[in-house]
């Protein structure tokens, strides 16, 4: 009798795993890989490989918010405020709506605020020979004189001086003896 001798080779397949990560926006839904998903966290699905054995497939899932960015500005009345992507030039709220680098809703709110312009008018009173120092001044003469200043915000300020220059009293006294 022959013998006949059979080589038998066995191939055990390991159970797969894939580790995955995504990321999506707030109110976006995942649907790669066989997934549906809306929240953040690890997600696994339990599949089989080709060849019936075990296979996962762990999602680590990132849900980006959108992001809120509130800024205060200031211009003096006739600038325009040119910052942060902005070209505004009046008093209020203005929004703009941007997204982030994960391609997710950004939203960018400047309350601007418009400094307008001051104007003081003062009076002021002094006799002949003397001089007028107050309030930056220094004048002798009667009449209206301006100084052309800046507010603590860098916008305009105006400072009107009226002065009266008062004239020395004569008087004529006339005695008798």
């Amino acid at each position: 009798d022959a013998l006949t001798i059979f080589n038998l080779t066995f191939i055990v397949h390991q159970p797969a795993v894939t580790n995955l990560s995504a990321e999506i926006c707030q109110g976006d839904t995942y649907t790669e890989n066989g997934f549906n998903l809306t929240t953040a966290g690890i997600h696994s699905q339990n599949l089989q490989t080709i060849h019936g054995c075990d296979s996962t497939v762990n999602l680590t899932l990132t849900v980006n918010q959108p992001v809120v960015t509130n800024l205060a500005g200031e211009i003096c009345q006739g600038e325009t405020y040119s910052a942060n992507g902005f070209n505004v030039n009046t008093a209020g709220v203005h929004t703009l709506n941007l997204e982030t680098i994960h391609g997710c809703d950004s939203t960018v709110n400047l309350t601007l605020t418009v400094n307008e312009p001051t104007v003081t008018n003062l009076i002021g009173e002094i006799c002949q020979g003397e001089a007028y120092t107050q309030s930056g001044f220094n004048v002798t003469t009667a009449g209206v004189h301006i100084q052309n200043l800046h507010t603590i915000h860098g916008c305009d300020s105006t400072v009107n001086l009226t002065l009266t220059v008062n004239e020395h009293a004569v008087t004529n006294l006339r005695a008798e003896i």
